[in-house]
């Protein structure tokens, strides 16, 4: 019995750091974090009370962050809050978007 739990406890351990090693590989980092100019507008009308503004986004494209404007989403199952996003600094390397998700 115990020679098996070993054996879990080490994997998982494997899995934990190899998750997180891919995770630090997908990172986008940028010397200079973008910023856009907002222009105060109206939001589009929100489809049913179900659905929550998702604000500032930033996807990695071509090389380079761009700006995902504002939109109404549905949450998934069971989900209900909206965590949004936001720019992490990490000395050494520069700024890299956190992308907002659903919890």
């Amino acid at each position: 019995m115990k020679k098996y739990l070993v054996s879990i406890f080490v994997s998982a351990a494997m899995l934990v750091g190899f998750s997180q090693a891919a995770n630090a590989q997908e990172r986008n980092y940028v010397k200079i974090r973008p910023s856009i100019s907002l222009s105060i507008g109206e939001r589009p009308a929100r489809p049913s009370r179900a659905h929550v503004w998702i604000g500032e986004d930033w996807a990695w494209r071509n090389g380079s962050y761009v700006h995902v404007g504002g939109h109404w989403e549905a949450p998934p199952a069971h989900r209900r809050t909206w965590v949004a996003g936001y720019w992490k600094n990490s000395p050494g390397h520069g700024h890299y978007w956190v992308a907002g998700r659903w919890r």
